[in-house]
């Protein structure tokens, strides 16, 4: 679990297959945005958790607020752990890929960073 001295979070990125925007979140503080330029999209979402993070370690909150994933949407949640076990070199199920995000996904269009806090 993510605390105010130490932890993580992961971004991902992926172009929606209805538009031309791509959908990126951060996963660990449930931080959803959009844009039609991925790095654009890439520095906002870092930029957001930066201050999410420093906002939480300057008023002493609860702990708890760094770790939010369960209330990314379903479909984000869902997409998250196909990437997780792709970039842990697991098998990934193609079913388990939300359908929005399906093209992007087998053409290679889902992008995932992590950061240390």
């Amino acid at each position: 679990m993510n605390t105010k001295s130490k932890g993580h979070v992961t971004f991902v990125t992926v172009r929606s297959a209805d538009s031309d925007y791509h959908v990126g979140f951060c996963y660990e503080l449930a931080i959803v945005l959009e844009d039609k330029n991925p790095d654009k999209l890439l520095s906002d979402l870092y930029d957001a958790a930066k201050g999410y993070i420093q906002v939480t370690r300057e008023n002493n909150l609860n702990n708890k607020l760094l770790d939010r994933h369960e209330q990314l949407p379903e479909d984000l949640q869902e997409l998250y752990k196909v990437v997780k076990k792709q970039f842990d070199n697991q098998p990934v199920v193609q079913s388990k890929v939300p359908k929005e995000y399906k093209n992007s996904f087998n053409m290679g269009g889902a992008q995932v960073s992590m950061a240390c806090v």
